[in-house]
């Protein structure tokens, strides 16, 4: 009649929670992957049209879960964790992020890949940097590489090979038929190492470096005249 409305209004007194009333008036539990509309829809959800809910024999007063979200038991639609993910909707679980993948957030949809120089291994939250002696040149890395043979890096997070080192007390020997050969550094000369050349100390002088060995020697009567150095000093 003309100046009437009416209202309709969803109660969950009709059914206790979290079950739902169905079409012939009996309360059901709503499928996985999904939670009662009582609940609230969740961010990013909607509701399904009665022709939706029909044509997928759907409950519309079940919600699905909407990505980023899931639902174990039809109860209620939980954000997935840092480290998970879930890119389709009324699902029943999270899913961890691959190894060379990291997420930090909640109700995420996806992972983001490592970059290089970084890894993760499966869930991870955070990308972590590469270790001192490894590197990796790739995005979405599982594990670093080690260093050839002694080699190290000087820092963490290295992304080529080419930051493998030698380490303190050697240095690289030019002739070497190994392009990552370490050499030991004699007790008269300084090698700080991490792609410093060699030094002679004071009293000494250094004649040369080649085929894995320092040529140096001792300075005869006035020591004031080697005062240490690089080749040549």
């Amino acid at each position: 009649a003309i100046g009437t409305t009416r209202e309709v209004a969803f109660s969950d007194a009709l059914c206790p929670l979290p079950t739902v009333p169905n079409a012939t008036g009996l309360c059901e539990a709503c499928p996985i992957g999904s939670q009662p509309l009582s609940l609230g829809i969740p961010r990013g959800g909607r509701q399904m049209t009665d022709d939706e809910a029909a044509v997928q024999g759907w409950n519309p007063l079940c919600i699905l879960c909407p990505p980023g979200w899931y639902s174990s038991d039809g109860t209620e639609c939980k954000e997935t964790e840092p480290g998970y993910y879930q890119h389709v909707e009324g699902q029943d679980r999270q899913l961890p992020c691959a190894s060379g993948t990291a997420n930090p957030l909640r109700g995420m949809t996806m992972c983001l890949a490592c970059n290089p120089g970084q890894y993760a291994t499966g869930a991870a939250e955070l990308c972590s940097l590469c270790a001192k002696g490894t590197y990796t040149i790739d995005s979405g890395s599982a594990h670093c590489t080690a260093c050839p043979g002694v080699r190290t890096t000087d820092s963490m997070g290295s992304t080529r090979i080419g930051q493998c080192l030698c380490p303190p007390r050697t240095y690289a020997p030019p002739e070497s038929a190994d392009a990552w050969a370490c050499a030991t550094c004699s007790a008269e000369a300084a090698c700080e190492g991490l792609g410093a050349s060699p030094e002679a100390l004071p009293g000494f002088y250094l004649h040369e470096v080649g085929n894995h060995s320092l040529s140096i020697f001792q300075c005869n009567g006035d020591a004031k005249r080697c005062p240490g150095g690089g080749v040549g000093a």
